[in-house]
Protein backbone atom coordinates (compact mmCIF):
# COMPACT_ATOMS: atom_id res chain seq x y z
CA UNK A 1 0.00 0.00 0.00
CA UNK A 2 1.34 3.37 -0.93
CA UNK A 3 2.12 5.97 1.66
CA UNK A 4 -0.42 8.34 0.12
CA UNK A 5 -3.18 5.69 0.24
CA UNK A 6 -2.39 4.93 3.91
CA UNK A 7 -2.44 8.63 4.77
CA UNK A 8 -5.79 9.02 3.02
CA UNK A 9 -7.30 6.12 5.04
CA UNK A 10 -5.98 7.57 8.32
CA UNK A 11 -7.53 10.95 7.46
CA UNK A 12 -10.86 9.29 6.62
CA UNK A 13 -10.90 7.45 9.96
CA UNK A 14 -10.07 10.66 11.83
CA UNK A 15 -12.84 12.53 10.02
CA UNK A 16 -15.37 9.85 10.94
CA UNK A 17 -14.26 10.01 14.59
CA UNK A 18 -14.52 13.81 14.63
CA UNK A 19 -17.94 13.60 13.02
CA UNK A 20 -19.20 11.16 15.65
CA UNK A 21 -17.86 13.26 18.52
CA UNK A 22 -19.08 16.52 16.99
CA UNK A 23 -22.57 15.21 16.35
CA UNK A 24 -23.18 14.90 20.04
CA UNK A 25 -23.38 11.18 20.44
CA UNK A 26 -25.75 10.43 23.33
CA UNK A 27 -24.35 11.44 26.69
CA UNK A 28 -24.13 8.64 29.21
CA UNK A 29 -24.54 10.31 32.59
CA UNK A 30 -22.01 9.65 35.34
CA UNK A 31 -23.28 7.33 38.03
CA UNK A 32 -23.68 8.94 41.42
CA UNK A 33 -25.41 11.81 43.16
CA UNK A 34 -26.93 14.70 41.19
CA UNK A 35 -28.41 17.98 42.44
CA UNK A 36 -29.93 21.08 40.94
CA UNK A 37 -31.80 24.26 41.67
CA UNK A 38 -33.57 26.47 39.17
CA UNK A 39 -35.64 29.36 40.49
CA UNK A 40 -38.18 27.78 42.84
CA UNK A 41 -37.35 24.06 42.27
CA UNK A 42 -34.69 22.05 44.09
CA UNK A 43 -33.95 18.54 42.87
CA UNK A 44 -31.74 15.61 43.76
CA UNK A 45 -31.42 12.07 42.43
CA UNK A 46 -29.07 9.20 41.88
CA UNK A 47 -27.95 7.89 38.50
CA UNK A 48 -27.29 4.16 38.60
CA UNK A 49 -24.38 2.40 36.88
CA UNK A 50 -26.79 1.38 34.08
CA UNK A 51 -27.69 5.07 33.51
CA UNK A 52 -31.20 5.20 35.01
CA UNK A 53 -32.50 7.74 37.51
CA UNK A 54 -33.42 6.59 41.02
CA UNK A 55 -34.74 8.26 44.16
CA UNK A 56 -35.68 11.51 42.45
CA UNK A 57 -36.90 14.17 44.87
CA UNK A 58 -38.00 17.68 43.95
CA UNK A 59 -39.47 20.47 45.98
CA UNK A 60 -41.33 23.19 44.12
CA UNK A 61 -42.39 26.22 46.14
CA UNK A 62 -45.71 27.62 44.91
CA UNK A 63 -46.22 30.65 47.11
CA UNK A 64 -46.94 29.33 50.59
CA UNK A 65 -47.36 25.75 49.30
CA UNK A 66 -44.46 23.35 48.76
CA UNK A 67 -45.07 20.62 46.21
CA UNK A 68 -42.93 17.57 46.86
CA UNK A 69 -42.29 15.18 44.00
CA UNK A 70 -40.79 11.77 44.74
CA UNK A 71 -40.15 9.11 42.09
CA UNK A 72 -38.45 5.76 42.70
CA UNK A 73 -37.09 5.20 39.19
CA UNK A 74 -37.11 6.74 35.73
CA UNK A 75 -35.66 4.76 32.82
CA UNK A 76 -33.28 6.74 30.61
CA UNK A 77 -33.29 6.00 26.87
CA UNK A 78 -30.13 5.23 24.90
CA UNK A 79 -30.14 8.78 23.51
CA UNK A 80 -29.92 10.22 27.05
CA UNK A 81 -33.54 11.43 27.23
CA UNK A 82 -36.30 10.49 29.64
CA UNK A 83 -40.01 11.11 30.15
CA UNK A 84 -42.26 10.23 33.06
CA UNK A 85 -46.01 10.81 33.13
CA UNK A 86 -47.96 9.97 36.29
CA UNK A 87 -51.61 10.29 37.28
CA UNK A 88 -52.77 11.70 40.61
CA UNK A 89 -55.96 12.27 42.52
CA UNK A 90 -56.48 15.52 44.36
CA UNK A 91 -57.41 14.80 47.97
CA UNK A 92 -59.25 18.13 48.03
CA UNK A 93 -61.49 17.65 44.98
CA UNK A 94 -61.26 13.90 44.42
CA UNK A 95 -60.52 14.62 40.76
CA UNK A 96 -58.19 12.15 39.02
CA UNK A 97 -55.91 13.65 36.39
CA UNK A 98 -54.13 11.18 34.10
CA UNK A 99 -51.15 13.41 33.36
CA UNK A 100 -50.95 15.19 36.73
CA UNK A 101 -47.15 15.14 36.66
CA UNK A 102 -44.83 15.09 33.68
CA UNK A 103 -41.06 15.17 33.73
CA UNK A 104 -39.09 15.49 30.48
CA UNK A 105 -35.33 15.72 30.43
CA UNK A 106 -32.05 15.00 28.72
CA UNK A 107 -28.48 14.47 29.78
CA UNK A 108 -26.60 17.08 27.74
CA UNK A 109 -23.22 15.78 28.86
CA UNK A 110 -21.89 13.23 31.32
CA UNK A 111 -22.31 15.78 34.15
CA UNK A 112 -25.26 17.98 33.08
CA UNK A 113 -29.03 17.47 32.77
CA UNK A 114 -31.82 19.85 31.75
CA UNK A 115 -35.54 19.38 31.47
CA UNK A 116 -39.02 20.48 32.50
CA UNK A 117 -41.47 19.59 35.25
CA UNK A 118 -45.19 20.08 34.68
CA UNK A 119 -47.64 19.69 37.56
CA UNK A 120 -51.41 19.79 37.39
CA UNK A 121 -51.93 18.75 41.02
CA UNK A 122 -50.02 19.85 44.12
CA UNK A 123 -51.16 18.66 47.54
CA UNK A 124 -54.86 19.60 47.64
CA UNK A 125 -54.62 22.15 44.85
CA UNK A 126 -55.37 21.68 41.17
CA UNK A 127 -52.91 23.75 39.10
CA UNK A 128 -54.70 23.70 35.78
CA UNK A 129 -55.03 26.70 33.52
CA UNK A 130 -56.61 26.91 30.09
CA UNK A 131 -54.49 28.15 27.20
CA UNK A 132 -55.69 30.25 24.27
CA UNK A 133 -56.81 27.16 22.33
CA UNK A 134 -58.92 25.91 25.26
CA UNK A 135 -56.48 23.13 26.19
CA UNK A 136 -55.89 22.44 29.88
CA UNK A 137 -52.26 22.97 30.84
CA UNK A 138 -50.35 22.60 34.07
CA UNK A 139 -47.78 24.80 35.72
CA UNK A 140 -44.39 24.19 34.07
CA UNK A 141 -40.90 25.01 35.27
CA UNK A 142 -37.39 24.36 34.00
CA UNK A 143 -35.11 21.78 35.60
CA UNK A 144 -31.35 21.57 35.71
CA UNK A 145 -28.98 19.30 37.63
CA UNK A 146 -25.28 18.55 37.79
CA UNK A 147 -23.28 15.56 38.88
CA UNK A 148 -21.95 16.07 42.42
CA UNK A 149 -19.95 12.87 42.91
CA UNK A 150 -20.15 9.11 43.33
Amino acid sequence: MSRQKLLQQVIEVLLVMLFLVGCGAPATPKAGHWEGEVDDIKSSFTVTTDGNIQNLEMIWKQGSVSCKVAVNEIPVKADGTFTLIQPATSSGTGETIDDAMRIDGAFNSTTSMTGTLTLKVCEDYVLIAVDASGKEVGATRSLSAEWKGP
